[in-house]
Order: structure tokens, then sequence, then C-alpha cells
């Protein structure tokens, strides 16, 4: 019960370092989910259509 109340009190005096750090985790978590539901990652970075990219890529 002691380490949960000395956790506790650690995690208040560091507020704004705990925030920072829920926050960055969760825009690393909301980034990933974004690449991931994009299927061409590459149109959607450079706004290029398909045929853009296979006359580039020659494919």
């Amino acid at each position: 019960m002691n380490i949960l109340k000395k956790f506790f009190n650690s995690i208040k005096s560091n507020l704004l370092v705990t925030y920072i750090i829920i926050g960055t985790i969760a825009m690393f978590l909301a980034f990933i989910h974004v690449i991931l539901s994009y299927d061409n990652i590459i149109e959607l970075l450079f706004h290029i259509s398909k045929q853009n990219i296979n006359m580039i890529f020659r494919i």
C-alpha cells in the first residue's frame, strides 16, 4: 500500500511530465493508426495519382 502511495505522489509531483509522456504515446498510436488505415500511403503523402506513380516507377 505504501508503494502505491509513493507511486501516485510521484505522478502528482511530475504531472506535466506524465501528461507529456501520455500525450506522446497517444500521438504515436494515432500516427500508426493513420498509416495502417491508408492503403496507398504514397498517394496520400505526395498527392499524386496511381497513373503518375506507374509512370515514375515504370511499373
